[in-house]
């Protein structure tokens, strides 16, 4: 790991980053029906996720159960 360390962020600027994006949110998925949106796009990111590790988790076991002993 060579280069500068990263610059600090003051606790002050990361609240009111914190703050601004939460303003802006609220009323975006309260009125917009972005809640429903938003379900939507967990549930499609989450899927193919949970498919990679579930054959993740086939392989090991099949890789176990085949290990010479």
């Amino acid at each position: 790991m060579s280069g500068p360390p990263a610059p600090r962020v003051s606790a002050r600027r990361e609240t009111m980053g914190g703050s601004s994006m939460v303003a802006c949110t609220v009323p975006m998925t309260a009125l917009g029906g972005g809640l429903i949106a938003l379900q939507a796009m967990a549930v499609s990111t989450g899927l193919p996720s949970t498919l990679v590790l579930l054959a993740a988790c086939y392989a090991i076991i099949r890789g176990l159960l085949n290990e010479p002993r």
